[in-house]
């Protein structure tokens, strides 16, 4: 079904992050496949904000300026808290059918 959901810069200020969800849930979101991440800053900009997928945890790779993460929507995922700074990254979500 393609990117049905609007492509998005994400912006992750100092506080919270986001903590763990998943991106396929119900209605609109029910059909999303493959979920993308690009972090569009270096990490050197600000403090914390690890992009984790569990089990897995973190990977170095997934930290890199312009690294494309792709992984399926329904794993658990979040960004740490961020300490300073401020965290930017691309997000965006391949729907396609119901899975059976």
């Amino acid at each position: 079904m393609g990117f049905v959901d609007p492509i998005l810069v994400a912006e992750y200020p100092e506080g919270p992050g986001f903590d763990w969800h998943i991106d396929a849930v119900t209605g609109v979101t029910s059909t999303r496949k493959l979920s993308l991440t690009v972090p569009l800053n270096p990490p050197t900009d600000f403090k914390g904000g690890r992009f984790e997928i569990a089990p897995f945890g973190e990977n170095e790779f997934w930290q890199c300026q312009g690294a494309a993460t792709i992984f399926p929507s329904f794993l658990c995922h979040r960004v740490t808290p961020i300490a300073a700074g401020k965290r930017l990254a691309l997000v965006a979500w391949a729907h396609g059918p119901s899975f059976r």
